[in-house]
């Protein structure tokens, strides 16, 4: 979608499989299908379109240890393609999960360096009160986006309910978004966690338009750009 000739956002987005109680999960189809949706079913406006890649879709197994080795992929993945290819493309990783209670979209501001799973991850682990990443111990520690979340938050309220939390739980939505965030930290890309509804509540075509809007909102603040 983007040209090498002009200032470019380069996305990575992830969502996640099935786990305890949610069978199929809402994040695995939009984020299959977003690429395709982007370019056919609600194309993007042609004028940012074009300062658009999405570069991966990525589906993670709901476990620390099968998430974990997949988003180190990707992130090394990352890494290598930027030092081979010398791209200036601004880069983000836009992480989906499912929030199985909830009635609108939660923009996620802060991750935590705490792994609390009430309930077994898709391997059995029911970590309480460990680190997230091994070589921070304290488990308080916390990280924010640095992307401008408030102005995401007032222009995808215009369409659908939005609010931005800074409670992303401790299961594998914070065990995956900490890591990302410290990664982005040191290599100066963003991230971003957005928990959706279920589909019950808010239908997928809607999820796949707010998605894709919201891939466009992050876009144009980046590049500093008006649709």
């Amino acid at each position: 979608m983007s040209s090498s000739s002009q200032p470019s956002v380069l996305f990575h987005v992830t969502g996640f499989g099935p786990f305890c109680g949610v069978d199929n999960n809402p994040t695995t189809r939009i984020v299959k299908n977003l690429t395709n949706y982007i370019q056919t079913d609600h194309p993007i406006p042609d004028k940012i379109l074009s300062q658009i890649s999405i570069s991966s879709t990525t589906i993670f197994e709901t476990s620390a240890v099968g998430a974990g080795m997949v988003l180190s992929e990707l992130l090394q993945k990352h890494q290598i393609s930027q030092q081979q290819q010398q791209q200036t493309s601004t880069v983000v990783f836009l992480h989906l999960g499912v929030n199985g209670g909830g009635t609108h979209f939660l923009l996620e501001k802060t991750a935590y360096n705490e792994a609390s799973f009430r309930v077994p991850d898709e391997r059995g682990w029911t970590p309480m009160k460990q680190s997230v990443h091994p070589s921070i111990t304290d488990i308080t520690h916390q990280l924010n986006t640095t992307l401008p979340i408030e102005e995401l938050q007032r222009s995808t309220n215009n369409r659908l309910k939005t609010e931005v939390s800074t409670d992303p739980g401790r299961f594998l939505c914070n065990y995956i978004y900490y890591q990302s965030l410290h990664f982005s930290n040191i290599n100066k890309t963003h991230s971003l966690f957005l928990h959706v509804p279920p589909f019950e509540v808010i239908p997928e075509q809607q999820q796949m338009s707010f998605v894709s809007n919201l891939i466009r909102d992050i876009a144009c603040l980046l590049l500093n750009t008006n649709v």
